[in-house]
Formats: structure tokens, sequence, C-alpha cells
């Protein structure tokens, strides 16, 4: 039975996809055998594309594989470099404080993720203990790099040299 009887006797839906498709085919077979240079330019094409696809596709998982290597070796880093103390408040606060050197009373509230770095000023008296917020401090690298890394860098810089830290941040408040 051909697709021509298939149409007229009304069969099934199955069966008139199948000759649909058999029919587009038959088309694109005779079109490629009228026009042999388009359809080796086509082939080509769909192949550089293919190519080019299979290369970034490489290169995205790669990169995504060196970040996370990254991510890893900056946590070992940061772990290995701050006070048991200092990692258990940014485990558990989300954030790490650095007293200023400069200004006592002065508290640098680093973030664990990449957002600004508070100032607080404190007073730890008996009678009235208080904290209040001072200004936000923002530095932004030039290249992406892991959390962990830029809380690192943070609380080195302040350190040792806070001065140099301030004049560099930009100060929001």
């Amino acid at each position: 039975m051909d697709c021509l009887s298939i149409a007229r006797a009304g069969g099934s839906t199955g069966n008139r996809l199948l000759c649909q498709s058999q029919a587009t085919l038959n088309q694109w077979g005779a079109w490629a055998r009228t026009n042999p240079l388009w359809t080796v330019g086509l082939l080509l094409g769909a192949l550089i594309i293919l190519t080019l696809l299979w290369r970034v596709s490489r290169s995205v998982i790669a990169r995504q594989r060196e970040y996370y290597e990254a991510k890893k070796r900056a946590e070992g880093l940061l772990r290995a470099s701050i006070t048991n103390e200092q990692y258990q408040q940014l485990l558990s606060r989300g954030y790490m404080e650095i007293p200023s050197r400069l200004y006592p009373g002065y508290i640098y509230r680093i973030p664990r993720n990449q957002q600004r770095v508070q100032i607080f000023e404190t007073n730890q008296t008996v009678s009235s203990p208080y904290s209040r917020k001072l200004a936000e401090l923002c530095i932004v690298p030039c290249d992406p790099v892991p959390d962990a890394d830029m809380v690192l860098a943070h609380k080195l810089m302040i350190e040792a040299d806070e001065q140099t830290y301030l004049s560099i941040a930009n100060r929001i408040g």
C-alpha cells in the first residue's frame, strides 16, 4: 500500500505522518541530486557548526572544572591562614570581624560571600554596650576570584596596611 492510497483511505495518524515524512525526504533527495554543490556546502556548514559547538561545550566544561578547583584551593588557603575562631565565626555568622588598628573601637565585618565590608563602631563597656554601622567598603577584583580568596584578601589588606586599604576601597555611607 503506497502513501497515496493510505491518504485516500483515511489511515491512522501515524501512517499519515510516516507518508508525509517520506514525501518530504523524497523532495529533499531530489533537490540534493539537482543541486550537488549546495548540498556539499550545506553538509560542510553543518559539520563546521557541530565541531564549533563541540569545542565550545568542552571549553565551558573545562572552565567550570578549573573554577571549582580554584574554589577548593582558595578554601584550603583560607582555612590554613585564619584562626579556628575566625573560621567558625565565618561559617556560623557568615562574616568575620577584624578589629581596626588605626581606630580603636572600630571593627571590619568581612562577609563570607563577595559583598561589601562593613565598618562598625563598638563600645563594649559593661554599662551600655553598643555597635553601630558607620559605612560599607567596596573593593571589586578585576578578574573573577573565589569568595574565600576575597575574604582572605580583605583580611590581609586590613591587617597589613589599613590606611592603604581605606584609600583604595570605595566608601559607601
